[in-house]
């Protein structure tokens, strides 16, 4: 639930970098139904507390790198949980949204879930539909990043502006105007 103290302590017991996975670490904002990432603001709708997506290939290169149980190899990215983001920029494929089991009040267990799609993952992975590089994502991941470029409009808003301003101009440039966008997968 990005409680500071809480993320501060899993830095240690994981020997991670506290400032750096408490900077990555989305939080709720001082604005209701906000969240802070990295310095920046998204929209209530921009971090997903119930779902994440995923990478098979970065999954399948998570189990082979780290030791120990294959469910607890694999680490969740920021981007798995940010809405806007829809693709692995490191393999060019469509992530693969998940449903983790709901439970009153809590978020969702990564390593619970993931451990249901293990045995599935060189299926999903040679079935990863590619994707092209997003430029929309590499803004993102520039800002997540900490860096600006004054010379572009977009980057002089918060970026759950920026990126609803982009998600909505991709829809109406790919649809008729009167589409429902609930209608819409990622």
């Amino acid at each position: 639930k990005g409680v500071e103290s809480q993320v501060r302590l899993l830095a240690m017991v994981g020997a991670a970098d506290p400032d750096q996975l408490v900077r990555f670490t989305p939080r709720p904002a001082v604005r209701d139904r906000f969240h802070q990432v990295a310095g920046e603001t998204l929209a209530h709708l921009g971090v997903n507390r119930t779902i994440f997506s995923f990478c098979p290939h970065c999954v399948l290169e998570d189990l082979d790198e780290f030791e120990g149980p294959a469910r607890a190899r694999p680490w969740l990215r920021l981007q798995w949980t940010i809405s806007h983001f829809r693709s692995c920029d490191r393999h060019n494929v469509h992530l693969i949204t998940t449903t983790p089991i709901r439970r009153r009040f809590e978020p969702f267990d990564f390593s619970e879930t993931i451990d249901l799609y293990i045995d599935k993952l060189d299926r999903l992975a040679d079935e990863a539909a590619a994707a092209a590089p997003s430029p929309f994502q590499a803004w993102l991941l520039r800002r997540l990043d900490g860096q600006r470029d004054q010379g572009f409009w977009l980057d002089q808003f918060p970026l759950y502006v920026g990126a609803q301003c982009c998600e909505a101009l991709g829809v109406s440039a790919r649809h008729h105007p009167k589409v429902e966008t609930t209608s819409l997968s990622p």
